[in-house]
């Protein structure tokens, strides 16, 4: 049983973890390729403009599969609180203070300055669904979106791992179906073309991992 910072750390998986970070680079990249002009755009990063975003798909599976893979292994309160506990203390202090630079960046520069209002649906982690639901021209720093729907999936897993532990497995099963039937009436019946960005999508892909457990 897992009980401390050191065993959680052991349980980590260097390789997924390196898969991971291949996964995050992509997506880096990809946000520099798609800006480079084409009159001056070369074949690799052509490549990358056009692939690199698929390092979303191979990040939120990995990070399902992780998550869930410790909670239905390591099911004592005092494990899950270490590893949900790392896991804060390592993304949302960092991302507020991204979300402070970005604040005073937008003052500065007037970039975004007509919606930076609206920052506060990315402190509260909702920048994935106000997209979806609103529009991206109504949401400043866009580019949270991904974190916003892995943040409020780790949350919803918290809260279930924490008070349902003995029926912790239900529950994923019932939340993948609910996600998954969601997420496919919404296709076929509206066709919308943000529906990669649904965050039940998102999300789909996040949890559909738990099943290599």
């Amino acid at each position: 049983m897992i009980a401390n910072v050191r065993d959680v750390r052991r349980a980590r998986s260097e390789l997924l973890d390196c898969i991971r970070a291949v996964a995050v680079a992509a997506v880096v990249f990809y946000h520099v390729a798609v800006e480079i002009p084409d009159s001056v755009i070369g074949p690799i990063a052509e490549f990358t403009a056009t692939y690199g975003f698929l390092g979303v798909d191979i990040f939120f599976p990995l990070s399902g599969f992780l998550v869930t893979h410790f909670l239905l292994r390591n099911t004592s309160r005092s494990a899950q609180k270490v590893f949900f506990m790392r896991r804060f203390f390592r993304i949302v202090p960092l991302y507020y203070v991204a979300l402070s630079i970005y604040i005073i960046a937008s003052s500065t520069t007037g970039i975004d300055r007509d919606i930076i209002s609206n920052i506060w649906k990315n402190a509260l982690f909702l920048t994935g669904w106000s997209i979806f639901f609103e529009g991206r021209e109504t949401i400043p720093f866009t580019i949270t979106w991904s974190l916003s729907v892995e943040e409020v999936a780790y949350i919803i897993l918290g809260i279930a791992a924490f008070s349902i532990r003995r029926f912790f497995p239900i529950f994923l099963i019932g939340l993948l179906h609910c996600i998954l039937s969601s997420t496919t009436l919404y296709h076929t019946r509206f066709q919308n073309p943000l529906y990669y960005s649904l965050p039940l999508q998102q999300r789909l892909r996040f949890h559909c991992s738990w099943w290599a457990c």
